[in-house]
C-alpha cells in the first residue's frame, strides 16, 4: 500500500469533503491510489524482467483493475494477473444463504470491475435461484455478505428492485 494507511485516509476524506464517496478502487479515491501505485508496479516489473524474466506477477493490489490495465496498455510485460477477492466473497455468501452443499453445482453470472461488481443470475443445479436472493436482499431479510472490516448496511429496497441486480456489499 503505497502511502500506507495515511494515504488511504486521504483517499477517503478528500472526496467526502466534496460530497463524494472515496474508496481505494472506485471514484476519486481509486484514482488517487492508482496514481500512487502504478509507477511502483512498473518498477517491480522492471526488476522482474531483469532478475527473473520467466516469472509471473499475481497482483492483489488495489485498484486491481486499473493497475492490470495500465500494465497491459503501457508495458510489454504480459505475465501479469490482477485478482480481487470480492467475487469469491459473493460466492461464499450465496453458498451460505442458500445452504448449498458440495453436491450442488453453482454458477454465478457476475460482471463489473473492482468493487463495483453485480450479480445478474445465480444458477444452482440448473435452476435460477436469483429471484429468491433478490427478494431476500431487497426485503432486508438477507444482508449482502460484507467483509469483516466493513459493517453490514442494508441496501435500499427501491435500489435493489430497480436495478434487478445484486451489487457487492
Amino acid at each position: 500500500r503505497v502511502g500506507q494507511l495515511k494515504a488511504r485516509e486521504l483517499d477517503e476524506a478528500i472526496p467526502l469533503s466534496h460530497g463524494y464517496l472515496g474508496q481505494e478502487t472506485n471514484g476519486a479515491g481509486g484514482l488517487f491510489k492508482g496514481l500512487r501505485t502504478i509507477p511502483v508496479i512498473f518498477d517491480i516489473i522492471k526488476d522482474v524482467e531483469e532478475i527473473c524474466p520467466n516469472a509471473w506477477i499475481i497482483n492483489f493490489t488495489n485498484p486491481a483493475g486499473m493497475v492490470t490495465e495500465a500494465v497491459y496498455r503501457h508495458t510489454n510485460f504480459k505475465k501479469f494477473i490482477g485478482v480481487c477477492n470480492i467475487p469469491i466473497g459473493m460466492k461464499m455468501f450465496i453458498t451460505d444463504v442458500l445452504k448449498l452443499t458440495e453436491q450442488d453445482t453453482l454458477s454465478i453470472d457476475l460482471f463489473g470491475l473492482n468493487h463495483m461488481v453485480f450479480i445478474k443470475d445465480v444458477i444452482v443445479n440448473s435452476q435460477s435461484r436469483f429471484p429468491e436472493l433478490l427478494e431476500g436482499v431487497a426485503s432486508g431479510t438477507l444482508t449482502a455478505g460484507s467483509v469483516k472490516n466493513i459493517f453490514d448496511l442494508p441496501f435500499s429496497e427501491g435500489l435493489i428492485r430497480s436495478l434487478n441486480l445484486l451489487p457487492c456489499s
